[in-house]
């Protein structure tokens, strides 16, 4: 019985240790691409918009739906096992709103705001066991943002506007194979529109997706 254990014990730190080998070569540095999808977040309740109409003489009292469907890809490079880079395509998403106008302006007045962009950032990595890792990370993004809107006397109130600001975010991976990576994260995108031309605000994305390492 003694003997039994003790291969018991010898197999079992063997099968450990070969497990924990396993987990260290996920980690391996290199070329990823990444995928994600998920619900991003405008950060305005309307005022903002309120405030981009109001630069072109237009006193209105809005309302936005804060919620709808982002997704992202990024290609990036992971130098070692703590520090990764990289960049890809971001789109946060259409917000529909709708405005109550004066009774010097015709009609109501509805429309969408939209957002779409580039973004690069440095991740800070902190690998755990059993294949899973936490991580943040923090670089610029430059956006577009798109304000359609109209009123129902056919005035196109629309304005469009490009701005390079501050992104950070932070989530957990979990590595399914030594090529493949489960991964959850919530962003956040900095002052994505501005005050004149499309109302100023944040706009997070919490989303999952898919790592490949190639």
């Amino acid at each position: 019985m003694k003997r039994f254990k003790t291969a018991a014990l010898a197999a079992g730190l063997a099968a450990f240790a070969a497990y924990s080998a396993q987990a260290a070569d996920f980690n391996l540095k290199g070329w990823y691409i990444g995928a994600d999808v998920g619900q991003s977040h405008y950060g305005q309740k309307g005022d903002g918009l309120d405030g981009a109409f109001a630069s072109r003489g237009f006193s209105s009292s809005s309302s936005i739906d804060t919620n709808d469907t982002g997704w992202g890809l990024d290609v990036g490079y992971q130098f070692n096992k703590w520090f990764a880079v990289e960049g890809g395509y971001i789109d946060l998403g259409k917000f529909d709103f709708a405005s109550n106008l004066p009774s010097s302006a015709p009609g109501a007045m509805s429309g969408r705001v939209k957002s779409e962009g580039a973004r690069l950032t440095a991740v800070g990595i902190i690998p755990l066991d059993h294949g899973f890792s936490l991580y943040g990370k923090a670089g610029i993004a430059n956006l577009r943002t798109k304000l359609e809107a109209s009123n129902s006397a056919g005035q196109d109130l629309g304005s469009s506007h490009n701005h390079t600001g501050g992104t950070f975010g932070v989530g957990a991976t979990y590595d399914i194979t030594k090529a493949i990576s489960a991964r959850v994260g919530w962003d956040r995108f900095m002052n994505a529109n501005d005050n004149v031309n499309t109302g100023k605000a944040d706009i997070d994305l919490v989303s999952a997706g898919l790592v490949y390492r190639f």
